[in-house]
């Protein structure tokens, strides 16, 4: 069960990494954006990553893959949500539920 334990925390580590911040969310012609901001307390995650970067990518309707939401935006209708706040649940009440779960497990 150790092998549990040790995945669990790279994908915490994962998501820690891939955290989004610096940025609000704006509206602007029907469409939602997300513009560069330091002082932005909101955190989300992509739909999407590219696996060999860890970077947020956002496939177009095009078929092209573009490296900003605003970008995809600018040139596809939007279909889907391309970021998400839920996990921080995991982060957050998650990780707890499952580090109990696996301590009884080891203790068996």
């Amino acid at each position: 069960m150790k092998h549990h334990c040790l995945t669990f925390l790279i994908c915490l580590r994962w998501f820690e990494d891939a955290k989004i911040r610096g940025e609000t969310k704006t509206d602007a012609d029907g469409k939602q954006y997300f513009s560069p901001d330091p002082a932005g307390n909101e955190i989300r995650w992509a739909r999407f990553y590219n696996l060999a970067n860890n970077q947020p990518e956002f496939p177009g309707r095009d078929g092209v893959i573009y490296n900003s939401s605003i970008e995809m935006a600018a040139k596809n209708e939007l279909g889907c949500d391309y970021f998400s706040s839920l996990p921080g649940s995991i982060i957050g009440n998650g990780q707890k539920k499952w580090r109990r779960m696996l301590a009884e497990s080891n203790k068996k």
